[in-house]
């Protein structure tokens, strides 16, 4: 029979050990709890082991027990995923990472045989499970080590991921290029993991194409495959929806879905921002910053900081395209580089001063209010908070819009800044953006 003493210390370690088990964010704090849970227990052992007793219950130093309230509130903080910043949570089933649902959609109806390349062991393993047809992994990097052909495989890999297609020279003096072992192994299909964002970004320029965009696992179909033709064009529009169309980022369900259930979203009511973090690091890899940013929203009003970086990288990004398309970047793009972390100076070298609002001007308050507000996700704020009668500030709000997934009323400021500032930077960008020509 347990006594109360040893039941009232099994239970919290058994509760740390779920803590520790479902999140691998919670190990350094739920580490230090153990180390001192530890240390009592073998000063209760020194004192058995002395006196030759049944030990007591004996009464822990006020300062210990403080300090295991502490770490023990801050694991599970964490844990929760209610920690300024966290992106962490604590839940039941299957990691979203497993789900099967979105790739089953994506590969369903296809006739494919012949075989696939798949990136890791997960991924052949959700191919092996669905069985789309009659196609097959042909390798993953377990069996390839066991079976003497993980260099090969890793050189294939390397190549996909390098944008090396045709026939080269390596460094080791072997002939590399992904185009040849692959046509010789009838390879159809390339499963690659959604955070090798170097590969993603590789075959965004490739003759692979991508057969869905949000599967935790993304499938490639080569262009030209007559069984996969329909899949790519419907994909091709989707991708332009999310960009520039008519379209707002639809938030996860909180409490998870599918074969798995989020405990913590569950009762707060709050999805799991690491969802968006990773669908806009996936339209990031694939060149469209605009969805990025629109698929960060909900992870900007939660204040996080991983969103904030990355909100940072597509605005850096886009101001690089607008770079190009005029010779520098606009107020909008410069301002909320700045805003959201980036360097001043690294600004000014790459962009020029001029995209700075003067220390006179006073409107300068206003940009700084709407940078800070786009960076809580609060859209509409930060364009109330903008000038009226400026080619830099409508172009701003233009931008927004688009942010927002309001592309007819982005399309009609961008049209008021060509008449009203026919001759500005912006409005050549406006042009750009709306697919006219400067007459």
């Amino acid at each position: 029979m347990i006594c109360p003493h040893e039941l009232a210390s099994t239970i919290p370690f058994v509760v740390m050990q779920i803590l520790a088990w479902t999140v691998r964010a919670n190990l350094p704090a739920i580490g230090i709890w153990l180390t001192l849970y530890g240390l009592q227990l073998s000063s209760v052992e020194r004192k058995t082991a002395a006196s030759d007793k049944r030990p007591q219950p004996e009464q822990v130093p006020n300062g210990l027990r403080w300090v295991m309230i502490v770490v023990f509130l801050f694991g599970f903080t964490v844990g929760a995923g209610a920690w300024p910043g966290s992106t962490t949570r604590c839940g039941w089933g299957l990691s979203p990472d497993l789900e099967l649902s979105l790739l089953q959609h994506a590969l369903a109806d296809l006739p494919l045989d012949g075989s696939s390349h798949c990136s890791g062991v997960r991924e052949s393993g959700m191919l092996a499970w669905l069985r789309p047809g009659e196609i097959r992994p042909y390798d993953v990097p377990e069996r390839a080590f066991l079976a003497g052909r993980l260099k090969e495989h890793v050189r294939i890999s390397d190549d996909l991921r390098a944008g090396w297609a045709d026939r080269h020279r390596r460094g080791d003096g072997t002939w590399g290029g992904w185009w040849i072992p692959l046509a010789q192994r009838n390879t159809r299909l390339l499963l690659i993991s959604p955070r090798d964002t170097e590969c993603v970004r590789s075959l965004e320029s490739s003759n692979w194409k991508p057969l869905a965009i949000d599967a935790p696992c993304l499938p490639y179909g080569l262009a030209g495959d007559p069984a996969l033709g329909n899949r790519m064009v419907q994909m091709l529009a989707l991708l332009d929806l999310v960009e520039h169309g008519a379209w707002s980022y639809p938030a996860p369900p909180a409490g998870g879905a599918g074969h798995y259930v989020d405990l913590c979203g569950w009762f707060t009511g709050q999805h799991n921002v690491q969802l968006d973090l990773q669908q806009s690091r996936t339209m990031e890899a694939m060149q469209r910053h605009l969805a990025a940013i629109r698929v960060l929203q909900y992870a900007l009003q939660r204040s996080c900081q991983e969103a904030r970086e990355a909100y940072q990288r597509n605005q850096l990004a886009l101001a690089y395209q607008e770079q190009l398309q005029v010779g520098r970047a606009s107020r909008w793009r410069t301002l909320a580089y700045l805003g959201s972390g980036g360097n001043i100076r690294t600004a000014v070298e790459l962009f020029g001063s001029e995209t700075l609002p003067p220390s006179s001007d006073p409107t300068t308050r206003n940009w700084q209010q709407a940078v800070k507000a786009a960076l809580a996700g609060d859209l509409q704020s930060a364009i109330e908070e903008l000038p009226e009668h400026e080619d830099e500030s409508l172009y701003a709000k233009s931008q927004l819009y688009l942010e927002a997934g309001e592309p007819a009323r982005a399309a009609a400021l961008f049209r008021r800044l060509i008449v009203e500032f026919p001759e500005s930077m912006c409005a050549t960008l406006a042009r750009t953006t709306l697919g006219l020509r400067h007459e």
